[in-house]
């Protein structure tokens, strides 16, 4: 069993990165997180189950991708992240903004 422990670095650590980014950063950091988890969630739903969505159909700053349905193959968590990886999937801001980067497709 993996007991996480909160030491006093662990604690400092965080909280000095909240100081250091101020409000304004950390709102922007937490937008973009939000984006981006959407985004991937978006592109990948197709090919693999999204667990833990609203009724919406959003994400928090995460998403969880449902690898149970694999049973009694050799593929496993490691192996879907690497291609994911490997795909390098376009950054969200391309992608909304049309630049030539994107794929075109619409989201």
């Amino acid at each position: 069993e993996h007991r996480y422990s909160w030491t006093s670095s662990t604690q400092s650590t965080g909280w000095a990165y909240l100081k250091l980014m101020g409000p304004g950063a950390l709102r922007l950091a937490t937008q973009v997180a939000i984006l981006n988890a959407n985004y991937m969630a978006k592109r990948l739903e197709n090919h693999y189950p999204i667990m833990f969505r609203n009724d919406n159909g959003w994400c928090a700053h995460e998403f969880i991708l449902d690898t149970r349905h694999f049973p009694g193959t050799n593929i496993g968590v490691l192996d879907i992240a690497k291609t994911i990886t490997r795909l390098r999937f376009p950054r969200p801001h391309d992608q909304l903004a049309g630049s030539k980067h994107s794929d075109g497709g619409t989201y």
